[in-house]
């Protein structure tokens, strides 16, 4: 239920923490037993309407040696465009590799599209945010690991020859954290633009559910790298805040989806400093300039970084592990 004094994403409340997949666990279910050359081994959490995910391990290799399978669901196939689509998409995202985005390994089709990227032990972002918001140091953390990521994205790679890219789907969903040494990545690069999917669908299928689009994706207009900066913005004032930032103050008879939409257009919100007073303006300035309208915004992940660099903990990795491990005890209680 969505609150009216600000909390656009519910109470916030204590939830269970993901459980470490046992190694060798029996097939659920609810699973298929394989997909394509990929034995399943259970479901995981972090599906949607339009993709189911599983941890596998390939035929030839022992179970181990998991692996995350992302299947889109089957209607895709009935638009002929789609297939094409996304093996570019996800041909492009198996030449990626940098230390902060989720490496994607295989691809194919066995009772849908699906594509195979390395397992990650921990909890997405999201996942963590169900149980309250981050301190100031580790929002700065994850900001700057985040910053890696999209820097590496937005700029052309000579050696490949591949240009300047967009993620088009930053959110806490697809920010996947480590609980063995706290890394963080970012997951799902080239599904938002296989998927094509437009603003105005994005709004028809919220259904109350935040939205994370930069103004400019919501109106389907011309979109660059700012849009995933924009992204950004919305992700760091939800971990800080716990609210989004173009949500608070909706009224009973408004949709969110509605309320979101308009008042990102016309950027109605708090400031920044006001939402958080608790925060080190250097946090507080990196995220309005994010949550600017597209001409005025921060127009690169290398200013975030060393805006967030000014304040960056030295333990943020350690820190990360700790507040992990924090939230799997008080989900075993």
């Amino acid at each position: 239920m969505v609150r009216d004094d600000g909390h656009a994403f519910g109470e916030l409340r204590r939830t269970r923490a993901p459980e470490r997949p046992p190694v060798g666990a029996n097939v659920t279910l609810d699973a298929p037993r394989a997909i394509g050359s990929y034995f399943i081994l259970r479901r995981l959490p972090g599906g949607g309407p339009q993709t189911e995910l599983f941890a596998a391990h390939h035929r030839d290799e022992p179970a181990t040696r998991l692996v995350c399978l992302k299947r889109i669901h089957p209607n895709y196939d009935d638009n002929p465009l789609f297939g094409p689509r996304f093996e570019q998409e996800m041909t492009l995202a198996r030449t990626l590799r940098h230390r902060n985005l989720v490496e994607v390994t295989d691809l194919g089709h066995d009772g849908g599209h699906f594509f195979v990227m390395e397992y990650i032990d921990g909890p997405s972002l999201e996942d963590l945010l169900s149980n309250g918001t981050m301190r100031p140091s580790l929002v700065v953390y994850v900001g700057v690991e985040l910053c890696r990521a999209l820097s590496f994205l937005h700029h052309s790679d000579a050696d490949t020859g591949r240009g300047p890219l967009i993620h088009r789907d930053v959110t806490p969903h697809n920010v996947l954290l480590s609980r063995d040494d706290g890394g963080v990545k970012l997951s799902d690069f080239g599904l938002a633009k296989a998927l094509a999917r437009t603003g105005a669908e994005t709004i028809t299928e919220a259904k109350g559910k935040p939205i994370y689009l930069a103004p400019e994706q919501l109106t389907d207009d011309k979109v660059g790298t700012r849009a995933d900066l924009f992204s950004l913005g919305v992700v760091l004032w939800r971990a800080l805040i716990g609210t989004h930032p173009y949500g608070e103050g909706r009224p009973r008879d408004k949709p969110m989806g509605e309320w979101i939409f308009e008042r990102t257009l016309a950027n109605e919100r708090r400031s920044a400093a006001d939402a958080a007073p608790h925060a080190p303006r250097e946090l507080a300035a990196a995220i309005e300039g994010l949550l600017q309208p597209v001409a005025a915004r921060t127009s690169s992940a290398e200013d975030v970084f060393a805006t967030l660099r000014q304040v960056e903990p030295l333990d943020g990795h350690t820190q990360l592990v700790e507040w992990i491990a924090r939230a799997d005890e008080e989900g075993r209680r």
